[in-house]
């Protein structure tokens, strides 16, 4: 998905590429955050940025605050949790519970705010309450109102959970529709009796259920869409199965956060800057560069920052030089078509995560690129290898 000023203009630009897949032209200005509509990052993993000579900040802290609540930062994205100091909690008051009471039990729960009763002594939620099988009952929940827009957590593995439990086993239940009495999706977690631990659930292993009996053939969780989110104490797991570790009388599960987590074998770059270099001077272009780069670098999210030398209309292929430690005025020339190379490589590297370096080509900036032979082009591969010898910021 491109995002673009005029449509019709972008798309007589694209006539002439070959087709691969479906490219989709979104009207915006991204200088006005009015024009960054929330359904043009839904699904998206990444992003780049080419910025021009022209380019302006306000542009830039818009698009990176968009993508920052579309793709949540590396860190995760906090759906419960202290967002600061003092008693200042993500979330804390979407929680509501949903005991067995509604089919006649007598349990009950709640969902409160303990100022002191996190890890480190700061505030925490508390799952709690009196948990009983009497009038054939034996389930307790808290659940979240349901997020509107729905949760987009599909740049994330799963969900991790900061917790302190009683030795009982949990469940965490996701929906991905809006229903109240709909299938939803579930992962069982143990916890330690008196001792803070971090659970990781991956989606992928959350299962499809219908008022706690497994839906065979059930489709997979998609993290695109999640409307709430719920913790669950429960006598039984699956299909009429006892919970093996479950105690009717008083709980307590403190939460100190729940959040989106990454695989780290699949942490890659979620934005991908690029400057070109412009006529300014290099103390100006210095200064330029150094807001819009601390602004990347404080978003949170994972990046590459790439400062491009002045862009040629050339074949693809020709060799490029990475160097690290400039900040004025990239000297030299790149072919466009090796940056943008060089872009979409940088997306599936892992190895190009918090980098920041110059680019040129190491031709001559009075010689032209000119392939003699289509066997002499650079594979598109080979050009991970330009990251392997450079030095992250941090």
């Amino acid at each position: 998905r491109a995002l673009v000023y005029d449509v019709n203009e972008s798309r007589s630009l694209f006539t002439e590429l070959p087709s691969i897949g479906t490219l989709e032209l979104a009207p915006a200005n991204i200088s006005r955050m009015a024009t960054l509509y929330p359904e043009y990052f839904r699904n998206a993993k990444q992003v780049i940025y080419c910025a021009g000579p022209t380019a302006e900040d306000p542009a830039l802290r818009n698009l990176l605050t968009t993508s920052t609540q579309a793709l949540g930062p590396r860190a995760g994205r906090l759906l419960f949790g202290r967002k600061g100091p003092g008693l200042d909690l993500e979330g804390v008051e979407a929680w509501a519970p949903l005991d067995d009471v509604v089919m006649g039990g007598a349990s009950e729960s709640e969902f409160i705010l303990d100022p002191q009763g996190g890890e480190d002594g700061g505030p925490c939620g508390v799952f709690s309450g009196i948990v009983t099988s009497a009038n054939r009952g034996g389930f307790v929940s808290v659940r979240t109102k349901n997020y509107s827009p729905p949760l987009n957590l599909s740049s994330a593995t799963g969900l991790a959970l900061r917790i302190k439990g009683t030795g009982s086993r949990f469940k965490l239940v996701l929906r991905a529709d809006s229903g109240w009495d709909s299938v939803s999706f579930c992962s069982s977690f143990d916890t330690q009796r008196g001792a803070w631990q971090t659970v990781n659930l991956p989606f992928e292993d959350f299962t499809p259920v219908f008022r706690a009996k497994s839906v065979e053939g059930g489709a997979k969780l998609s993290a695109e869409s999640i409307y709430s989110v719920q913790l669950m104490l429960s006598k039984f797991e699956y299909d009429e199965q006892l919970n093996p570790n479950f105690e009717e009388g008083r709980f307590a599960l403190y939460v100190d956060e729940i959040k989106t987590y990454v695989d780290g074998e699949t942490l890659k770059p979620q934005f991908v800057y690029v400057e070109t270099t412009s006529s300014v001077s290099g103390e100006e272009q210095a200064s330029r560069r150094s807001s819009g780069e601390s602004a990347i670098r404080t978003s949170g999210l994972s990046y590459t920052i790439i400062r491009a030398a002045s862009l040629v209309e050339e074949p693809a292929g020709a060799p490029l030089n990475c160097t690290q430690g400039g900040t004025s005025v990239v000297e030299g020339n790149i072919g466009v078509n090796d940056l943008a190379d060089l872009c979409v490589t940088a997306l599936d590297s892992s190895m190009a995560m918090d980098l920041t370096f110059e680019v040129k080509s190491s031709v001559p900036a009075n010689k032209s690129w000119k392939v003699a032979k289509e066997g002499e082009m650079q594979d598109r591969r080979d050009l991970e290898t330009c990251f392997k010898d450079l030095a992250p910021d941090f």
